[in-house]
């Protein structure tokens, strides 16, 4: 008489963790449970079907099934609810539990399907209905180990694997590590490039639009990179074509990693922006989409890479780039691109570069009319702009009350004509090109110390990256300030330079400007040491910018006072790698602080001092001569000290105390004025 089934003996040797995800593919993992669509049942979206994957417990909440252990399960989904049919099956795949198989069972290291026989008969109908596609996965000798179904479900799409074992069709999965898509054209084409991209349909349109390539992929895709089996990819160039989404750059973040570690050379993951050329990519944009707008051929070579994370390879360490990258062939028989800007020969485009001021200065302000001046493209300080472009500016330290005020200046909405179909059209240029979010009280750090104490990119620049990615036309981002950006010692150079790096990733993935406000030193005086922090800073910008008051010494060379000195900025090009020196604009303020550029003053000249000089004098005279006539004439003579008072800024005079004594020494020497001994006031001024 045979031993009864020991069902608790099989199902405690079963890893769940390994076999559910395997049997239930299209689900995810929340906390210690498998949320999956029910594959018995036109299940329209995940959540009625749980299962534990510590005990294997599991229940459809829609229909009320529900078994103890992974035994009742596997007899749920494949075998029609036959439990003895289902532990005869997994017993003889892993063994009773009476030490015929000792090791635990979870999924095999190397992939091992066997071959689909000829005459298996057809395949059992899903509960989804016909499927919209069928791939069909081959060994590397061409013959057919299991399939791949899509099935178009409520208005979204399930892929459903089908393998053949033990004399029968399943809905299932097969063994981890999975075989890859293309492995019979891989071993077809070995001296090939290989384009790794994100699913079966993806895969089939690469080859079509990148001639002399093989294109495989990992069983459902972005899901599932970590259960493929990489090894047949050793020693291939491998590329590796995402889908245009966050799941795809962790797709491409796990290929490279797992296809180096199987000993593949990964060149890169294309730049799928770069590739389309074009900006209004939607999301999931893949090869198939690439193949369906007519894009292509590409050639293999000439494909816009980027670097691909990788993992350390402890037995030889990958090349740092792809040497056909390196090449430059193409060069020597075209013509090198026009150079682009914002700001006509004044701000190149796709750089990083800083505006640096003193605080109070102006530079948000100046910052904003370059905002609207590319938004609109209606000029900057004099310089030509080209087409109107998108602009993302983030204000660290205004709420957005204030960048309404500063906005409604620089527009100067209150004296808008509303009726004039020009400024009415220009208004909606900037409305539609110019986004400014406040994120004053935010996390806005893209840099961020470690426990190490290194500093390094923080999440927010990929943030960054996806919010810029909205803006149409992106051309200009503006981060105000500094300051509230970075994290670290802004005198150290290693935490500047990775600042900066964070702000170049920036600008390399979205291809804007990328423009930041920062401090200048105490006493600064517009010269590039006046930039605040480690040189490293400077050094690692392509272009920067000083705005000053100016100081005493410009004053004294313009012939300037003091006032008119006060009301005058400079906003010069301390560093601009590739424009050609530009001589300084000097502005003024205007209404509600807008900058506006005036000629430049003059240095002042001999003669022209001494024009000056003689109106200056004349000016004094024209109020100091009748004043002390009327105090003379009431009996109350004025004294010198009596007049002096009178000196400064503030003073009737508008001179200083050493102009006006200078003045009137002269007028005394010239008989214009006359002095008195007085017994009691000592000298008395009087004009006869």
């Amino acid at each position: 008489m045979s031993a009864r089934p020991d069902f608790a003996a099989l199902a405690a040797r079963l890893d769940g963790p390994s076999l559910i995800p395997q049997w239930l593919p299209n689900g995810k993992r929340e906390g210690r449970e498998w949320v999956a669509r029910n594959p018995t049942r036109s299940d329209g979206s995940p959540g009625s079907f749980k299962v534990n994957l510590d005990t294997g417990r599991w229940a459809d909440f829609a229909t009320g099934d529900k078994g103890g252990d992974l035994v009742g399960l596997f007899a749920h989904l494949f075998t029609r609810g036959d439990n003895g049919a289902a532990f005869r099956e997994l017993s003889s795949e892993f063994g009773t539990g009476d030490g015929s198989n000792p090791a635990r069972a979870t999924a095999p290291k190397t992939s091992t399907l066997a071959p689909i026989p000829s005459d298996a008969p057809p395949p059992p109908k899903h509960p989804h209905g016909e499927p919209s596609a069928v791939w069909t996965y081959c060994d590397a000798s061409g013959r057919a180990v299991c399939r791949v179904a899509r099935f178009d479900v409520g208005g979204g799409k399930e892929f459903a694997p089908l393998t053949f074992a033990a004399g029968r069709w399943q809905w299932k999965a097969p063994p981890e590590p999975r075989p890859l898509y293309g492995l019979d054209r891989l071993a077809a084409h070995p001296e090939a490039p290989v384009i790794v991209c994100e699913g079966e349909k993806a895969a089939d349109a690469a080859e079509r639009i990148i001639p002399g390539v093989v294109a495989v992929t990992a069983m459902n895709g972005a899901q599932s990179p970590r259960k493929a089996d990489w090894s047949p990819l050793a020693g291939r160039r491998v590329i590796v074509w995402p889908d245009f989404d966050k799941a795809g750059e962790d797709y491409a973040r796990a290929v490279a990693e797992l296809a180096t570690a199987a000993g593949a050379k990964v060149a890169g993951v294309i730049r799928v922006r770069s590739l389309a050329d074009r900006e209004d990519l939607p999301p999931t944009w893949d090869a198939a989409d690439a193949l369906a707008e007519g894009l292509g051929p590409f050639q293999p070579d000439r494909l816009p890479l980027m670097p691909a994370p990788i993992a350390a390879n402890d037995n030889a360490a990958p090349p740092l780039f792809d040497l056909a990258a390196a090449s430059i062939a193409d060069m020597l028989t075209t013509t090198p691109p026009r150079r682009e800007y914002l700001v006509e020969e004044f701000l190149p485009y796709g750089i990083t570069g800083a505006v640096v001021a003193p605080g109070g200065t102006g530079k948000s302000f100046l910052l904003m009319q370059l905002a609207v001046a590319v938004a609109a493209s209606d000029g900057f300080l004099g310089y030509r702009t080209p087409a109107p472009a998108g602009v993302l500016m983030m204000a660290a330290e205004d709420d957005r009350d204030e960048i309404h005020r500063r906005l409604a200046a620089v527009l100067d909405l209150g004296n808008l004509n509303r009726t004039n179909a020009f400024e009415m059209g220009r208004l909606d240029l900037i409305a539609r090109n110019l986004h400014i979010v406040a994120r004053v009280g935010d996390e806005n750090r893209l840099t961020l110390r470690g426990p190490d104490g290194t500093i390094s990119a923080s999440p927010l620049v990929q943030q960054v990256i996806a919010a810029a990615r909205q803006v149409p036309e992106l051309r200009l981002i503006i981060l105000d300030p500094v300051s509230r950006f970075r994290d670290g010692d802004e005198n150290a150079s290693s935490d500047a330079t990775r600042f900066v790096e964070a702000c170049e990733r920036i600008r390399k993935e979205t291809g804007a400007t990328v423009l930041l406000a920062h401090h200048a030193r105490k006493g600064a005086t517009g010269a590039q040491d006046d930039i605040r922090g480690s040189s490293a800073f400077v050094d690692a910008l392509r272009w920067a910018a000083t705005l000053h008051k100016l100081t005493p010494e410009d004053a004294k060379e313009f012939d300037l006072d003091k006032g008119e000195a006060s009301r005058l900025l400079r906003l010069a090009l301390v560093k601009a790698n590739y424009v050609a020196p530009q001589e300084p604009v000097y502005l003024t303020r205007g209404l509600g602080g807008r900058l506006e550029p005036i000629e430049q003053p003059e240095p002042a000249s001999k003669n022209r001092k001494e024009a000056r000089s003689e109106e200056r004098y004349a000016s004094v005279l024209a109020t100091l001569l009748p004043m002390i006539r009327e105090h003379d004439h009431s009996g109350k003579p004025l004294s010198r000290t009596a007049v002096r008072a009178k000196a400064g800024a503030e003073g009737i005079f508008r001179v200083s105390d050493k102009t006006l004594r200078a003045i009137l020494e002269r007028a005394i020497e010239e008989g214009r004025i006359r002095v008195r001994e007085a017994p009691r006031n000592g000298e008395t001024l009087h004009v006869w």
